[in-house]
């Protein structure tokens, strides 16, 4: 047939060519093409198990590395609770400082819940009836400062009504002058107006506003603000004074909730 005799031709150059590589390898005369082959092999092979290790390596250390975030984390959560905690025992410390140099009882707390309404200001504390708390009574941060007083309370927690409450009132007085006096309301939860100030009471920028003591459950000396304004109103019998908040309601924590009873 016509296609036979190539591929016989190439069958025999074949068949030869083994043979020579065979007798040649047997005598060693392609030794060195085998060691540069064989060198070739093993670089490669070195080659691929470096980058199999180097992979290994490298998700070994991506793996300490999230480790070493997550611990760092962790710690500067545990740092803001640490610092909160010390906060909280300052607060406390000043707070019995205050009960004890004016002869007040006070039932310490914790406020846990705030109001989520814009309109309205009150914080809700771990304190309630079991542990002698009452309707009426003033609850306090700091060396005195009145943030509020009791509106309602249960077993065990009670409902306290920010003075920057509109609905809040409190009887106040000047520090200063004792006849300077009016009542304390909340405007829309951000500052303080002491209103039915007599036309013939002068009262002075800065001047602090305390509680005058006049209302049962509330003793006298409670801080209350600072008058930022005066307003006058010509024909009027009473005058006004805008007041300064001594607390934001957002840094709230630790409170005491006073009682009338003398230690």
């Amino acid at each position: 047939m016509p296609g036979t005799a190539p591929h016989r031709r190439l069958f025999i150059v074949v068949g030869i060519t083994v043979i020579l590589l065979t007798a040649a390898h047997y005598t060693g005369f392609l030794n060195p093409v085998e060691r540069m082959l064989l060198k070739g092999m093993s670089s490669v092979g070195t080659s691929t198990v470096s980058m199999v290790s180097g992979a290994r390596t490298s998700s070994s250390s991506s793996k300490q590395v999230e480790d070493l975030e997550q611990r760092v984390a962790d710690l500067m959560a545990e740092n803001v609770q640490l610092r909160g905690d010390i906060s909280a025992l300052n607060q406390s410390a000043d707070q019995q400082r205050f009960l004890s140099d004016q002869r007040i009882a006070g039932i310490p707390a914790r406020i846990f819940a705030r109001s989520a309404d814009p309109t309205s200001s009150y914080v809700v504390i771990n304190r309630g009836s079991k542990q002698g708390v009452k309707i009426g009574e003033p609850v306090i941060v700091g060396t005195g400062i009145c943030i509020g007083k009791v509106i309602s309370a249960t077993d065990d927690t009670a409902r306290v009504l920010l003075t920057t409450d509109n609905r809040s009132s409190i009887a106040g007085v000047s520090a200063t002058d004792s006849t300077a006096q009016g009542v304390i309301s909340g405007v829309q939860s951000l500052s303080l107006i002491m209103q039915l100030i007599p036309q013939s009471e002068s009262l002075t920028i800065h001047d602090t506003i305390i509680t005058s003591g006049i209302e049962p459950a509330i003793p006298r000396g409670l801080v209350l603000g600072d008058i930022e304004r005066v307003d006058h109103q010509q024909g009027e019998l009473f005058q006004s004074a805008v007041l300064h908040a001594p607390y934001v309601a957002s840094n709230l924590d630790v409170v005491t909730v006073l009682s009338a009873t003398t230690q």
